[in-house]
């Protein structure tokens, strides 16, 4: 251990000892005084975004609460939908929809569109197990599926930056769900949702079941949820995947990889063939399969440019059929009014079913014994016409059934611990924390290159594959398909301890000193076994396995300077076993300013700075090749027709960890308590300007983007060509490994408003809006080309918002209405010149009634207006399933049945 080391930790335990020693020590408090404290004294709590107990709701961070009641009335059936939903979650995120997406299985999220590793998510205030498969950017993200909506009580957004209290990941905010901890009784929850026109049901169910005996309380959450599969097929947008309907928005997607084979001739190739047509490519005329294939039947594509294609919307799920358990459970027991202990289990099961498209097979890619080491078709195989070794050829795996990917996932959580009171003013906290989430994937109906090959080789109609359509021997047809297994698996194993309390002695003006400090340890592993064989239409993986231990301590002050102004200072030191040391900072100030008869304002701000870690996926996922799933086209080879291009993934040890500044200034407003009219009061405004920089930002770019012109900027040694004949040349494949660009920038604006209206003859109301305005995305790769701004471009509409009305009536009736506005922008990322896209209205109702022994029964709709996805023929979804995932099933009714007991 080197004396530095010693040194920092010395001085942190000094730090700590120094604060708690004096408040344990000083006497107790006088007869008069215990007294004075038992009239006046309230219970305190922790806000998010700060470790002090307050009894005080406005905090200066800007937090937004969203209770259970609420997210209940915004109709989603699962967590993942809900906060998807929210204003600040722009760009992208996954939802299970999304086909086979390199987070099978798993609802994420993506707070001010910076990515969804950015924000740290805690659950009851502490860190929780990420998912096993990392996202398609190689991101460590939580899966808000494992979940169940039964078992929150709330959940808290701290908008800033906050790696100075929580550390790491903590760039873009803090999400914080707090789940039940104390129920009497019990309530089952029964839900059933329908699309309209297609059988997409989905159905959950759940138990919740608490009490207390003596100085014990327990609690439990049972919970069911299963889905269906739906196909893009069943909608009218994309019946086929030929979207040249679309133009200029969209292309034909029907890829030329296909069964039968499309074969690639070089001009010495169709002479040594004896074709006429010259050098190109050469397709089965009418795409039919035959058994006894002949060189008549091929014609050039020039001649027939859309013949044998592969159309994927026959197979293409837009949802795939899930069913989720989940568990949660809670306990409590009190040893004294100063020492209690509690236990937290969690514990998830989710199966999800992904169909995907026929393999790729691409001859100039997959391992083979052609004359370049890469995949052919001798000129011995009986079913190979041309008389020469056909060495590029575009095939697919059609000649069998399709892919399906079987996932598993299977997550825990265990905490115990201890908390008690010192005094009256301070409380200590201590937990331990255990934690891993394990996906097991089966991969079904792969085939291997080397026995593709095989089959390939055969001389006799007996042993050879037919390329071109039905083989004689369809036992060895049968024989090639084959699972492949992988699994991935996290660990996360952390303790924690805290004390916060106020120190007497350290009065101020406005009150006494608040302090919270304490210190963390914690142990991730990552942990990932692909199958290593090569399989066509993807390269075999390398296992990954990658750890890192961080200790930490922090301190936290609040110092009420007078009445009307508190300032909080917080500070983190942090020792990383890969990445070294940092400390980072955080201040922040709340300024009351005198409340007249009309108006009560809020001024609040802060300042900080973060630090974040490469994920362990990024550092060191192995490098992997697979095919694009949508058709893409090189912009600087227009006479190249579009085609599946080769995707090159996988993480870079290469990486710098990042460094972040964040600044956030706003006003609250609320109209006076003082005001009589009971129609002006409950009304509360606010504003809040929010300012992100990122040094050293890790980015992982998609296909799409890198093509387009923004793209080739930012990621200029992204897109790897054969130059060797020409230049440009044909693009070889795009590399989305993670870089370190030079900076990120992110600002723009919150907006809040919340009304209501109580116990008036016609019942009570309650308004709530939300909304974001983004000034400025830019990003700055440090060529020297300086700062691109995104916003209003590709994928980044400048204005998100929310609305929610709700109203009861006499404790039977409830009706709510929730929507979701998003703007529109220019799409550039496929196009160079690009589209307007509409803006999307997303419109959720329901009606309660409460009756009939204490039952609430609720029937509503979500995306009642049926709003479609802006058309997009770009992609194979035929919009951008990104952005628009919500509204991607349309109009869904459902019924939803609780019951107390």
């Amino acid at each position: 251990m080197n004396p530095s080391s010693v040194k920092n930790r010395l001085a942190a335990i000094l730090l700590i000892a120094g604060i708690i020693v004096p408040a344990v020590a000083q006497p107790i408090a006088s007869e008069n005084e215990a007294k004075k404290q038992e009239t006046v004294q309230l219970e305190k709590f922790e806000v998010t975004g700060s470790r002090i107990k307050r009894t005080d709701i406005e905090t200066p961070q800007p937090v937004v609460t969203y209770s259970s009641e609420l997210i209940k009335n915004s109709g989603y059936s699962s967590l993942g939908q809900f906060v998807q939903s929210l204003p600040f979650n722009t760009g992208s995120s996954n939802s299970v929809f999304q086909g086979a997406s390199f987070t099978r299985g798993a609802a994420t999220a993506n707070p001010r569109g910076l990515g969804g590793n950015r924000f740290l998510t805690l659950v009851n205030g502490r860190r929780a197990p990420t998912y096993a498969l990392t996202n398609s950017a190689n991101q460590s993200v939580f899966d808000f599926n494992s979940i169940p909506l039964a078992a929150i009580d709330s959940i808290e957004f701290l908008k800033d930056g906050a790696s100075a209290i929580y550390g790491s990941d903590a760039i873009t905010g803090v999400l914080n769900i707090k789940l039940k901890k104390e129920y009497t009784g019990v309530s089952t929850n029964l839900y059933a949702g329908n699309t309209l026109g297609h059988d997409s049901l989905v159905k959950s169910g759940s138990f919740l079941a608490g009490g207390a005996s003596g100085k014990t309380s327990a609690m439990v959450v049972f919970n069911y949820q299963g889905g269906n599969s739906s196909y893009i097929r069943d909608y009218n947008r994309s019946k086929t995947t030929d979207y040249s309907f679309e133009a200029p928005r969209g292309i034909n997607q029907n890829s030329s990889n296909n069964w039968p084979a499309n074969v690639n001739f070089t001009a010495a190739q169709a002479a040594a063939a004896g074709l006429t047509g010259g050098s190109g490519l050469y397709v089965l005329s009418g795409g039919v399969p035959t058994g006894t294939p002949t060189k008549s039947q091929f014609v050039r594509v020039a001649t027939a440019p859309n013949e044998n294609r592969y159309d994927f919307a026959q197979v293409y799920q837009l949802s795939p059929p899930f069913d989720y358990y989940d568990t949660y459970a809670h306990l409590n027991h009190e040893f004294s009014d100063k020492l209690s202990a509690f236990a937290e289990l969690s514990y998830s099961s989710h199966v999800t079913l992904l169909g995907f498209t026929p393999a790729v097979i691409a001859s100039t890619q997959n391992a083979g014994t052609g004359p370049t080491g890469l995949l052919n078709v001798p000129a011995s195989n009986p079913y190979n016409p041309f008389g020469i070794d056909l060495t590029n050829f575009l095939y697919r795996t059609s000649f069998g059934p399709a892919r399906q990917f079987d996932t598993e996932s299977t997550g825990a959580t265990f905490l115990v611990g201890l908390k008690g009171k010192i005094n009256p003013d301070w409380s200590w906290e201590l937990g331990a924390t255990r934690g891993f989430n394990e996906v097991v994937t089966t991969s079904r109906n792969q085939i291997r290159a080397s026995d593709l090959q095989a089959a390939l080789n055969g001389t006799t109609r007996a042993t050879a594959l037919n390329p071109f359509g039905p083989s004689d021997n369809q036992a060895l047809v049968n024989s090639l398909f084959t699972i492949s297994n992988s699994s991935s698996r996290v660990e996360a194993y952390a303790w924690d301890f805290t004390v916060s309390g106020n120190i007497s002695q350290l009065s101020l003006p406005g009150g006494d000193v608040g302090v919270a400090a304490g210190a963390e340890w914690r142990h991730e592993k990552q942990d990932s076994r692909p199958d290593t064989q090569s399989y066509v239409g993807s390269g075999g993986g390398l296992p990954l396995t990658g750890a890192r231990i961080v200790k930490s301590a922090y301190v936290e002050f609040s110092l009420p300077i007078v009445k009307m102004l508190e300032v909080q200072l917080a500070g983190r030191h942090e020792e990383y076993s890969d990445f070294g040391k940092t400390n980072k900072p955080k201040a922040s100030a709340l300024l009351r300013l005198p409340e007249n008869d009309y108006v009560s304002v809020l001024l609040r701000g802060s300042y900080s700075k973060s630090f974040k870690a490469p994920d362990l996926g990024r550092l060191y996922a192995s490098q992997t090749v697979a095919f694009s799933s949508n058709l893409l086209q090189d912009p600087l080879r227009p006479q190249d027709p579009p085609t599946q291009m080769r995707i090159v993934t996988g993480g870079n040890p290469n990486l710098k960890p990042e460094n972040a500044r964040v600044q956030y200034v706003g006003a609250v407003f609320e109209l006076s308590k003082k005001v009589k009219n009971p129609w002006l009061k409950n009304l509360s405004l606010s504003v809040d300007y929010f300012d992100f920089l990122i040094d050293d930002v890790i980015s992982t770019p998609n296909a799409n983007f890198i093509l387009s012109t923004r793209g080739q900027q930012l990621y200029p040694n992204a897109i790897i060509r054969d130059n060797s004949t020409e230049n440009p040349g044909p693009i070889l494949r795009l590399s989305t490994v993670p870089v370190n660009l030079a900076k990120q920038f992110y600002k723009g604006y919150d907006f809040e408003l919340d009304y209501g209206i109580n116990d008036t003859r016609i019942g009570s109301f309650r308004f709530k809006a939300a909304a974001t305005y983004i000034s400025y995305i830019g990003s700055d790769a440090g060529t020297g080309a300086g700062a691109i701004n995104n916003v209003g471009l590709y994928n980044n509409p400048r204005f998100i918002g929310t609305f929610g009305a709700d109203w009861s009536y006499r404790d039977h009736w409830r009706a709510a209405v929730t929507a979701r506005y998003s703007g529109q922008y220019f799409n550039d990322g496929y196009t160079a010149a690009g589209w307007g896209e509409n803006p999307t209205t997303t419109i959720n109702p329901s009606i309660t009634y409460r009756g009939l022994w204490n039952t609430d029964i609720t029937i509503g709709a979500n995306n009642v207006m049926n709003q479609e996805p802006p058309r997009n023929g770009y992609e194979t979804l035929n919009f951008d399933g990104n952005t628009y995932g919500n509204l991607s099933a349309g109009r869904v009714l459902y019924i939803r049945v609780s019951k107390q007991f």
